[in-house]
């Protein structure tokens, strides 16, 4: 299969102007073997409901439980509240039209715990210590056919969030990169080619990838999305100041701390 016909990404931008708000939703469908993909912002309740009856609106039959999933014929989607549609068939102007109103929805409060469980979970195996990672689209299977097309599926707001954790982590894992380093191991992927390499958190954060954006060094997560580490010291304010700084790519808030009296 030619890289051409493996993935096909289209990109349409829709701006919003906001002083408060540091990531800017893109909307970007790729193409991945017979499947089709877009990344969302992070859903609440609210938005889950304006797509429900978008898919109505279209003529699909919705059914909802741990995801939304809408058929119509040979059509069907899923919709998970993480932040992902996927679908047999060409999302775009089934969902494009939709995201002005979705763009406009109100932010749900959650808890601090909560919201940074739908991005990472660090805990302790043995003597170390293990950053378990829940991206969108960079794990399992999916991760597989990324790389065969040298492409990232890393959204904005997960890669704000998990640069500021490697930076400030001791990485135990080899990080596989684009690029060769000392005492790496080259490994092919498809038709590409990457190295798994021993490096610093930092040059992992600072070099991670991110879908849409093109750099001459790449570093990505691991397809297990596990990290082990050595060490963690990113600051409870410090994840607490990237959680509210996300945007349009997450509209769960971190619910305000209750004034002492």
């Amino acid at each position: 299969m030619e890289e051409s016909e493996f993935l096909c990404v289209r990109t349409y931008i829709m701006f919003r102007r906001t002083e408060l708000q540091l990531l800017r939703f893109k909307f970007q469908q790729l193409e991945l073997g017979r499947r089709f993909y877009v990344p969302l912002p992070k859903l609440t309740s609210e938005q889950t409901g304006i797509l429900a009856l978008r898919f109505k609106s279209l003529g699909f039959s919705t059914s909802e439980t741990e995801v939304l999933r809408a058929t119509k014929g040979r059509s069907a989607i899923t919709l998970e509240r993480r932040g992902l549609c996927s679908s047999n068939g060409d999302l775009t102007d089934i969902l494009a039209p939709a995201i002005p109103r979705l763009l406009s929805a109100g932010k749900e409060a959650i808890s601090f715990d909560r919201l940074c469980g739908s991005y990472f979970r660090v805990g302790r195996v043995g003597h170390g210590l293990v950053l378990k990672l829940y991206p969108r689209l960079e794990s399992s299977s999916i991760w597989d056919a990324l790389r065969a097309s040298g492409s990232c599926g890393l959204t904005p707001d997960e890669r704000a969030v998990y640069s500021l954790l490697l930076s400030r982590s001791g990485l135990a894992s080899e990080i596989l990169t684009d690029y060769p380093t000392e005492d790496c191991t080259a490994r092919m992927i498809g038709r590409k080619r990457y190295y798994s390499c021993r490096i610093q958190g930092s040059e992992a954060a600072a070099s991670l990838g991110e879908s849409g954006v093109e750099k001459s060094r790449n570093s990505y997560l691991p397809r297990s999305s596990v990290v082990l580490l050595t060490s963690f010291k990113p600051s409870g304010s410090k994840v607490r100041s990237i959680l509210e700084g996300l945007g349009e790519w997450c509209f769960l808030a971190v619910e305000p701390t209750p004034r002492k009296l």
